[in-house]
C-alpha cells in the first residue's frame, strides 16, 4: 500500500478530519498530480460551510496552498483568479502579495513592479523580494548597486540623508568657528 492509498483510506474513515484532506492533497502534490490535489482541496472547501472562529488561519493557509498548487501546475491565469477570489479570507496578506507578485512576474505583467516595491519596502532584507523586483525591472548589475539605487531614490531616504548631511555641515561650521575663536 502506498501513501496515496493510505490517505484515501484515512479520509474514508474520518472525512471530517481536515488533516486527512491535507494529507491526501499533499500525496497527490508529491506525485505531481496537481489537478487531483486541487480537486481534493476544492472538495474539502465545498464540504466546509464556514471555518470556525479558531480555524481561520488554517483555512487561509489551505486556500494559499491551493494557489501554490495551481502555480506549480503552470496555470498562472487561474492562480490569479483564485487569488482574487480568496483575498477576503486570507489572514496572511504578506504571503498573498508574494504569491500574486510572483505569478504576475511569470506572466510578465507590469503590476508586479508595484507589489514587489511594496514588499521590498516592508522587508528590505528579503532576497526573493529584491530579486523579483530586479527581474520585473529587467535590471542587470550587482545586487548592492540595485539596493543602493532603490533606497536612495526613495523620498524617505532622500529626506533623512539631506537632513543628516545638513546637520553635519552645520556642526562642522560651528566647530570651525569655535576652533577659530579659541586660537585667536
Amino acid at each position: 500500500m502506498n501513501l496515496q492509498e493510505t490517505r484515501h483510506q484515512l479520509l474514508a474513515l474520518k472525512p471530517a478530519n481536515r488533516m486527512y484532506w491535507v494529507g491526501l492533497a499533499i500525496s497527490y502534490h508529491l506525485l505531481q498530480k496537481y489537478d487531483t490535489a486541487v480537486s481534493v482541496i476544492t472538495s474539502y472547501q465545498e464540504s466546509l460551510k464556514e471555518p470556525e472562529i479558531g480555524d481561520q488561519y488554517e483555512h487561509s493557509e489551505m486556500l494559499l496552498y491551493k494557489c501554490m498548487l495551481l502555480e506549480e501546475s503552470g496555470q498562472f491565469e487561474k492562480t490569479l483568479e483564485e487569488l482574487e477570489n480568496i483575498k477576503k479570507h486570507v489572514v496572511d496578506i504578506g504571503s498573498w502579495k508574494e504569491t500574486k507578485a510572483r505569478v504576475l512576474l511569470k506572466l510578465n505583467r507590469a503590476e508586479a513592479v508595484s507589489i514587489y516595491e511594496e514588499l521590498v519596502r516592508r522587508n528590505s532584507d528579503c532576497r526573493s523580494y529584491i530579486d523579483g523586483l530586479r527581474q520585473c525591472k529587467k535590471l542587470k548589475g550587482s545586487l548592492n548597486t540595485f539596493c543602493f539605487d532603490f533606497f536612495f531614490q526613495s523620498p524617505f531616504f532622500s529626506f533623512i540623508f539631506s537632513s543628516f548631511f545638513s546637520s553635519i555641515f552645520c556642526f562642522s561650521c560651528f566647530n570651525f568657528q569655535v576652533f577659530n575663536k579659541e586660537n585667536n
